[in-house]
């Protein structure tokens, strides 16, 4: 693979720590033994619903990058003998996003810190609870049920929830999104981009990319102003780059359907 080392890999994550350092609220890269990762790494992906997979990786602090949007990056690199085995590069957003400022809210699960996601939570289970037929005791919605029988109209309490829930979240991030790289497989292509855990939809890489590149893509489109700002520097321009040279191809890259061509 061409250029593709364990000390050009480092190279490109000083880059990300200087030209993107405005927006890394944390940082947790560790390098040692041929391997790139963050400290207390853990292999795996989650099957959880995806804002607890979020928060338990956040909150486990498995990433190697936070971002100033709550979402952050992880970079994995395994080199064996000066070769690359194996590559994980994960971006994984914050799962929502309010509409409006809720100041009371009924409860909280007991086993999330989290204000924005607590609510969320509870939210989504007032929903369930009323698609399940149990009732729920709320004031708002007793107000409403008492309206509607005084005018004889319709009342749908799931509908109403629903509602109040699709107009309270302006967007719900459902996964993360990642590229991997593994050279000793077999039953499908060394690279590919794969979208949460669904196992059997991978879009093909006829390149494995440089941490840069990657964080280059994220930050184009979840910052697009500091981006538009920023791309026009000598930093940028340099450290893109060098970056450009550090990915790899992949030798003997098959793929007759759709596949992905990094440049």
């Amino acid at each position: 693979m061409k250029q593709m080392t364990f000390i050009n890999i480092n190279s490109d994550i000083s880059l990300i720590k200087e030209c993107y350092k405005d927006l890394i609220l944390d940082t947790l890269v560790n390098s040692e033994n041929d391997v790139i990762s963050w400290k207390n790494y853990s292999p795996g992906v989650s099957k959880k619903m995806y804002a607890r997979e979020f928060e338990d990786l956040k909150n486990n602090r498995q990433y190697s990058f936070l971002l100033k949007n709550k979402g952050f990056i992880q970079f994995y690199y395994d080199f064996r003998n000066g070769k690359l085995n194996k590559a994980k590069l994960a971006y994984y957003p914050y799962p929502v996003v309010l509409k409006e400022s809720m100041e009371n809210v009924e409860e909280y699960y007991d086993t999330t810190d989290d204000t924005v996601l607590g609510e969320y939570y509870f939210d989504l289970y007032k929903l369930t609870e009323t698609k399940l037929g149990k009732r729920i005791s709320d004031e708002e919605l007793t107000e409403v049920k008492n309206f509607c029988e005084k005018f004889n109209l319709e009342f749908d309490e799931y509908q109403i929830l629903l509602d109040a829930f699709e107009k309270k979240y302006e967007l719900t991030n459902s996964s993360h999104i990642r590229i991997d790289y593994d050279d000793k497989v077999e039953s499908h292509h060394k690279t590919e981009i794969q979208y949460s855990s669904i196992n059997n939809i991978r879009l093909p890489l006829n390149k494995i990319i440089s941490p840069f590149l990657f964080m280059d893509f994220i930050v184009r489109y979840e910052f697009p102003e500091f981006y538009n700002l920023h791309r026009v520097s000598t930093q940028y321009r340099t450290s893109y780059s060098i970056a450009q040279k550090h990915s790899g191809n992949i030798k003997k890259f098959e793929e007759n359907n759709i596949f992905i061509s990094h440049v």
